[in-house]
């Protein structure tokens, strides 16, 4: 009942911006059952190897790899966290600075850890604070971030290094050494204060990667270099994540819509409580395993998509959901046929979302998240090119001449799990499909991907244009080729809001109405109507994603506004911003698509907009009608872009025949 009384707590505190009485309650209550647990005893329950490591083969391009970030980076401490570059991650070590903002704050002594576990080491701040209170993110200093070592804190980098270490003899002593040293140093922060035990969500997903890393590593130890008491104090470790999770749930009692990060939470108590062994973890095991089933349910729409109105959202929770149920399939338990059709559309959703350059469709926030990363995606660039990619790099030298550069907006790792569980052969990610299969063995889903078809053909369309639609304008964007479009049918995400036509080098999206009433607002970007357009490796009228969210204001609005998506603007807005996670959708607006042609409108208040795409072989043309007057945006007008959260690149003018025409 404890544990409850504290996350009911917790959610109000969240839903108000953390204020500081709730948080002092719900701090006291939680903190004074982990004085009770007795780890020690728990501890004898033991721990249960869940990876069945011999079926883990490796790949020598991605061994490459990791071998080259294990020896140039991560045993030198220095990590890329969005954004900072390849930084070491210490209290000493000099910043690069954000948007030119270097800060220096001072740093709390009674827990001075070897690597600088509460500093965002993008503008050198460094977080101090027990807990978030009402003022915390008003009190920041302007460009302080705290996802920045909240990110650190997830320690992606194990589950890399443990597979590292299980393919390269030579490297495994210095990795499980540096492991042991890692958890040690993070041991040092107390349970249940400073900021790294603040987010459940963050704590679930850090409680994850030391699963996996700490799995492997105790099947390979030959050399006896993890200590019975480092066992032990690491499985006590985990105990007391799985309480600080359980006491600080993220359940949004007041528009009963949890989001992401109660999926998370569970997320990583099903984790925690499939590898570690007795009674209270099998209880709290059936307790996540109900709840997880519910949340799919609640927060999929029925097309697959996701209620946080993000595609870069739906990846984050489709990876919590495919992670979550490897826990559940591993134990035996079966995954609802109920929940199949849900399944099956967020796989496909992530694969239409894929632009023929291989990045996904931005289209509300992105934080760059994920639960794991296997297999780091990216490319070596040279570092007299990485402006380029990010303006905060303009003085970026670490000595090195070549820089890797993690891709943010990849989906193959998470569609690689589905394909492991649901029985297909994988061609996305191979490190990622052989680990879940390692795992899951031959217990996959017997489900058909055809159950489900979002593909819509309505035929003819009538004409929907009305004669009082006085304001009217047409661009038209010719093709350097020319296409077929005659046997291809075009895509409706209906819940989400979203039209994709798709062919190998030719991807088209439009941004219809969504479903605002069933999703949560807090990610969403005005971004109505907008539509864009890639051809091979082109990019036009790109959506610019996601920047920063609570260090920076100014840029974070600008980046959600309608001023940065290729939208028709007026002076009211369709979807109003009105705090930081905070947004009111007051729009309507209908879909109708045929063989060539796409109509999606829009209706809020007075103002009626209808916008019709008409596909021809070698052009598209894209007409605009409204009862008010508006404004179009060019290509050229918008001027930033983010490729991953903490990332602003400066877009060039980009090459295409676009032709403008206004009849009024």
């Amino acid at each position: 009942m404890n544990t409850y009384l504290v996350s009911y707590i917790h959610s109000f505190a969240n839903r108000y911006y953390h204020r500081k009485f709730l948080f002092s309650v719900a701090n006291r209550i939680g903190l004074s059952s982990l004085s009770y647990f007795h780890y020690k005893k728990t501890n004898k329950a033991g721990f249960k190897n869940l990876i069945d490591i011999g079926t883990l083969s490796c790949m020598d391009s991605s061994k490459i790899v990791i071998e080259d970030l294990w020896r140039q980076y991560y045993r030198q401490h220095r990590f890329y966290i969005l954004g900072t570059g390849w930084v070491k991650w210490t209290y000493e070590e000099k910043p690069w600075g954000f948007e030119g903002i270097v800060i220096d704050s001072e740093i709390r002594a009674d827990f001075r850890t070897e690597i600088a576990w509460c500093r965002d080491m993008r503008t050198g701040y460094c977080f101090n604070q027990d807990t978030l209170t009402a003022d915390f993110f008003d009190k920041l200093e302007k460009g302080a971030d705290i996802k920045v070592p909240w990110e650190l804190a997830r320690m992606y980098h194990w589950p890399q290094l443990a597979l590292l270490a299980l393919w390269s003899r030579g490297e495994r002593r210095p990795i499980i050494d540096e492991f042991i040293f890692e958890v040690e140093d993070f041991e040092k922060i107390p349970v249940g204060k400073s900021i790294q035990y603040t987010c459940a969500m963050e704590i679930a997903i850090r409680a994850v990667n030391l699963l996996i890393a700490f799995d492997i590593f105790t099947q390979i130890d030959e050399e006896g270099q993890m200590s019975v008491s480092f066992k032990e104090s690491f499985i006590a470790l985990m105990w007391k994540h799985r309480e600080v999770i359980l006491n600080r749930l993220e359940v949004d009692l007041r528009n009963g819509k949890n989001g992401n990060h109660y999926l998370a939470d569970l997320c990583g108590l099903l984790f925690l409580c499939s590898y570690l062994q007795g009674k209270e973890a099998e209880r709290c095991l059936a307790f996540a395993r109900r709840e997880f089933f519910k949340e799919i349910d609640k927060q999929f729409l029925e097309d697959g998509s996701n209620i946080e109105c993000s595609t870069a959202y739906h990846r984050l929770s489709s990876e919590i959901v495919i992670l979550g149920l490897l826990m559940i399939q591993k134990s035996g338990k079966r995954v609802p046929k109920a929940l199949h059709k849900k399944l099956i559309g967020m796989y496909k959703f992530l694969h239409m979302i894929r632009k023929p350059n291989g990045r996904i469709l931005q289209i509300g926030d992105n934080d760059s998240g994920h639960v794991v990363r296997l297999n780091p995606k990216g490319q070596y660039v040279n570092e007299r090119e990485l402006f380029k990619y990010n303006v905060n790099w303009k003085n970026y030298n670490d000595g090195k001449n070549l820089f890797f550069l993690q891709e943010e907006l990849s989906v193959e790792s998470c569609i690689a799990m589905f394909e492991a569980l649901f029985g297909l052969t994988n061609t996305a990610d191979k490190i990622a499909f052989g680990f879940y299969k390692s795992v899951i063995g031959e217990k996959t889903l017997k489900i058909s991907l055809d159950d489900t078809d979002f593909k819509i053909q309505n035929g003819e369309i009538r004409d929907l244009v009305p004669d009082n639609f006085l304001f009217r304008k047409e661009t038209v964007i010719r093709f350097a080729k020319k296409y077929d479009f005659s046997c291809k049918k075009i895509i409706v995400f209906e819940y989400f809001g979203l039209v994709i036509v798709k062919l190998d080098d030719f991807f088209l999206a439009v941004r219809s109405v969504p479903e605002y009433k069933k999703m949560r607002l807090g990610h969403v970007h005005n971004d109505v109507l907008h539509f864009e357009l890639s051809i091979g490796e082109n990019e036009y009228f790109t959506d610019p994603g996601s920047y920063v969210y609570t260090g920076h204001r100014e840029w974070r609005d600008r980046f959600r506004s309608d001023k940065a998506h290729n939208v028709p603007i007026y002076r009211n807005k369709w979807v109003e911003i009105l705090d930081m996670f905070s947004s009111r959708a007051e729009v309507a607006g209908e879909c109708f698509v045929s063989e060539n042609r796409i109509i999606v409108t829009a209706m809020s208040k007075n103002v009626t907009h209808l916008r019709r795409f008409t596909l021809h072989c070698d052009k598209l043309v894209v007409e605009d009608f409204s009862n008010e007057d508006f404004e179009l945006r060019k290509e050229a007008d918008i001027k930033d872009c983010s490729l991953g959260y903490g990332m602003r690149t400066e877009i060039k003018n980009q090459r295409i025949n676009i032709m403008t025409h206004i009849t009024e």
